[in-house]
């Protein structure tokens, strides 16, 4: 009979309290809720953390001190440089998007024009592309050009 080695007994995790900076995404209600710092309060938080730290024997604010509320902004702001890094992303991947519809747009915009001009020998094919056809005059209809736009008032 072989022996079974002894296996570590795992630990339970301790139940936490969520922090206000968890990673997960938040409802509209709770983003509505959030407080607004001023702008340039990093400023403000390092002066007060100085001023502070010079006299600590006189402030005592529970839960917290100056280096937590030090640590609390430098939190901040790496998830604000965070924020703005993915933002510049994103930027990149709708420009990306962007040009590959263009592309995609401009190559059917050929392909019927080709295809009209090439019905008059083949009517076939004016039959068998007529969706494409409909879908560029539904398109253009719409599609705000200047022919599309009333006369500015007091240009009659």
């Amino acid at each position: 009979m072989a022996e079974e080695k002894s296996q570590p007994a795992k630990r339970k995790a301790a139940s936490r309290r969520k922090s206000s900076t968890t990673k997960e995404i938040m409802t509209a209600r709770e983003r509505s809720r959030m407080l607004r710092p001023a702008t340039n309060y990093e400023e403000a938080a390092g002066k007060a953390v100085k001023e502070w730290s010079a006299r600590r024997s006189l402030v005592r604010v529970p839960n917290l001190s100056p280096k937590r509320l030090e640590a609390l902004v430098k939190k901040a702001k790496r998830a604000q440089d965070t924020e703005r890094k993915a933002e510049q992303r994103l930027q990149v991947a709708r420009d990306a998007r962007m040009r590959a519809q263009h592309d995609a747009w401009k190559a059917l915009l050929d392909l019927k024009a080709f295809v009209e001009t090439a019905a008059r020998r083949a009517p076939e094919l004016i039959k068998a592309f007529d969706f494409l056809i409909r879908l560029m005059k539904r398109e253009s209809a719409g599609s705000g050009s200047k022919a599309d736009v009333a006369p500015a008032e007091g240009t009659r």
